[in-house]
């Protein structure tokens, strides 16, 4: 499978990127500051591109099978990064026919019919200091939704650093139920796992250990 990866030089965007290089898929990472990623491998290509130009990405994602979005974290002085450079990811994806994507977001940002007291308090708790990103992500998810893609959004519970251990749960649909964190290499590895799963195709999958 081509795989077009936005976000390869983040924590998680990392492990991504070498887990499907070990899967034997060819990667192109698509970065701002290529000396940044330290992955070396024939089937990866580096891109330098501006993710919020559609125009500059339409190339990297022209031909992929597939394009996976795990972008940086938005702060004050950069309130929408999720939100514009998923909207430009979008765009560029339906000028050049590509259909599939896979977007990282996070299980915090809102709740669902069947979360816990104790998920819903958090989420309370956490909705005034993280009030900027957790906006960012939902207007992220937004984006997707509204997108026509072949679109599925993976909401992974507090991520950790740590390698891959396979012991995970996934929830299509709904927050996993009493989860509440996941090392970033299992959550390279749920990419992965549902690429190619019609069945997730138009929902959120949620996933914590």
């Amino acid at each position: 499978m081509k795989l077009a990866v936005f976000g390869g030089t983040g924590r998680t965007g990392h492990h991504l990127i070498q887990q499907a290089l070990d899967a034997g898929h060819d990667v192109t990472a698509v970065v701002r500051d290529p000396a940044r990623l330290e992955i070396r491998h024939e089937r990866l290509g580096v891109e330098q591109r501006n993710v919020f130009d559609p125009d500059a990405i339409a190339a990297v994602v022209d031909g992929a099978d597939a394009v996976v979005t795990s972008l940086g974290k938005t702060s004050r002085q950069q309130p929408h990064v999720l939100r514009d450079g998923t909207r430009s990811i979008v765009a560029a994806m339906k000028a050049t026919g590509t259909r599939r994507l896979v977007a990282v977001s996070n299980s915090v940002h809102t709740a669902e019919a069947g979360d816990s007291a104790g998920r819903r308090l958090v989420q309370r708790l956490l909705r005034l200091p993280l009030r900027v990103p957790l906006a960012d992500v939902s207007d992220m998810e937004k984006e997707v939704e509204a997108s026509g893609l072949d679109w599925t959004i993976l909401r992974p519970a507090r991520m950790k650093d740590g390698p891959r251990t396979g012991h995970y749960r996934l929830a299509v649909g709904e927050h996993v139920p009493g989860g509440w964190s996941i090392v970033r290499g299992d959550v390279a590895d749920a990419i992965l796992q549902v690429l190619d799963d019609e069945r997730v195709i138009g929902t959120f999958v949620g996933q914590a250990t």
